[in-house]
């Protein structure tokens, strides 16, 4: 059985995809474990907003590398998005990443520890309340996004860059999620 362990960086937002594709995961036959140095997959949800974020990305690139190169049978996916911003410069700076997942496929995270091919989405994916979740903060509270991207083309921000134009969950499906978190 393959052990995975899952790196979230960044927002909110990404706490909230790194669950979903656990949540994709845990419907499969895979382990969570909370050391990359114990996992066979390590998949790091990266942030590319600022230069601070940046910098801890490529840390955990470089960390889960170091890993791999003591052990060459472990693979490395990296998702999220500073790979949406900076796939290009990424893939050349770390030939040795295994899948580069943006944000667009989050719900394809199967696929991608399962080394199959992936049809690259047209939007940033946005969940919904039938979404497979893994919630990993506290049992008294949990994170609900209702979008995903800006329609505005602030000269300071990269949102509307890495995320794509301003998408919405519909309200009933917000209120189910809500009714399912509760309920647990």
């Amino acid at each position: 059985m393959n052990k995975i362990a899952l790196i979230s960086l960044g927002c909110a937002k990404n706490l909230v995809d790194s669950e979903v594709m656990m949540g994709h995961l845990r419907k499969s036959p895979y382990v969570f474990v909370p050391s990359p140095e114990e996992a066979d997959i390590i998949i790091i949800n990266t942030c590319g907003f600022i230069k601070p974020a940046k910098d801890e990305s490529e840390n955990a690139i470089q960390n889960a590398l170091s890993i791999k190169h003591q052990n060459k049978k472990v693979r490395i996916i990296v998702t999220g998005c500073y790979v949406e911003r900076y796939i290009s410069v990424l893939r050349n700076n770390y030939p040795e990443v295994d899948v580069w997942l943006g944000v667009k496929d989050f719900d394809k995270i199967v696929r991608a520890v399962q080394d199959k091919p992936i049809r690259s989405s047209k939007h940033t994916f946005l969940y919904d309340h039938d979404s497979p979740r893994f919630i990993s903060t506290s049992p008294v509270w949990a994170y609900v996004k209702i979008s995903e991207g800006c329609s505005h083309n602030c000269s300071f921000c990269a949102i509307p860059m890495i995320k794509g134009f301003y998408r919405s969950r519909e309200i009933e499906s917000i209120k189910q999620e809500v009714e399912i978190l509760v309920s647990k």
